[in-house]
């Protein structure tokens, strides 16, 4: 993993830590590895295999998001969006901000330190991003841009009431497994249940015949309650598998409204359309 990583051998070593004991002194030889030797490429995967927890991420990130070696520092710069913490923030807008690493050897640094920043919103944070939207650099700008979507979208916010009219134009096809569109539909009904409506799922999720009361009045959870209580298995797991992936809770705060315009979190009603719109043109 060390020596060949340009020769894209990562993933051969990937796999051979499978094989490896899952204990606690396997975990702390690649853990003293990491800080030590610092993070070669793939050596995130290889810490989550090994359930690092977020403080350790934090320990082995603040000692290599510094590091001589691009690459090792792009490992701990990627990691640090997956396991976002304030420490990191100060070193990620240096790294954001410095124009001077512009050369496509280094550019990448920035492009992750953004997405980073983005997914642990502070003050100096959003400050950074208003100030990187402005770049003269394209690349960057467009970057910011996506960063700042993708961070709304991460910490989605859930209406106060259900469109029934809308659900129920997805249900036919949420609820049609030979339909190509049947996973896009059941993550549209995910994403426009209200808070009620999305505690209800997750329970559902776990225990599909527990009763509902939201069930009987919201056709959308109906439907995905049907879904997790079919008798075939697979369609079963398959739609709680959905709920479990759509619903987890990303480390790291979400952005605020006010931090960005509505072009950036998108207008409800438009994401709608764009739905109703991709339905129509299959």
């Amino acid at each position: 993993m060390y020596r060949n990583y340009h020769n894209n051998e990562v993933s051969m070593a990937q796999r051979a830590f499978f094989y490896l004991p899952k204990d606690i002194q396997t975990k702390k030889m690649l853990i003293n590895k990491a800080m030590t030797r610092e993070m070669a490429p793939g050596m995130q995967f290889v810490l989550k295999m090994f359930d690092c927890s977020k403080d350790e991420f934090r320990d082995i990130i603040a000692v290599n998001i510094n590091s001589e070696n691009v690459d090792f520092r792009n490992e701990a710069i990627m990691a640090a969006q997956e396991y976002p913490d304030d420490l990191h923030m100060p070193h990620l807008i240096s790294i954001a901000l410095d124009t001077n690493r512009n050369h496509p050897s280094v550019a990448i640094e920035r492009h992750r330190a953004i997405y980073a920043i983005a997914h642990n919103r502070t003050d100096e944070g959003v400050k950074a991003l208003k100030t990187l939207l402005d770049d003269p650099k394209k690349g960057i700008h467009r970057t910011t841009e996506e960063a700042i979507r993708r961070a709304y979208q991460r910490h989605p916010e859930y209406p106060k009431d259900s469109d029934e009219e809308f659900t129920n134009k997805l249900i036919a096809i949420a609820t049609d497994a030979k339909h190509p569109l049947q996973t896009y539909c059941i993550i549209a009904i995910l994403r426009t249940r209200t808070i009620e409506g999305v505690r209800a799922l997750k329970t559902l999720s776990g225990n599909p015949e527990q009763y509902s009361a939201i069930a009987e009045i919201d056709p959308g959870i109906k439907a995905i309650r049907d879904l997790l209580r079919n008798p075939d298995k697979d369609i079963s797991k398959f739609t709680s598998d959905i709920i479990k992936s759509f619903y987890r809770k990303y480390p790291g705060r979400p952005l605020r409204n006010d931090d960005f315009p509505e072009e950036f979190r998108g207008n409800p009603e438009e994401k709608k359309k764009k739905i109703l719109e991709q339905i129509a043109n299959m």
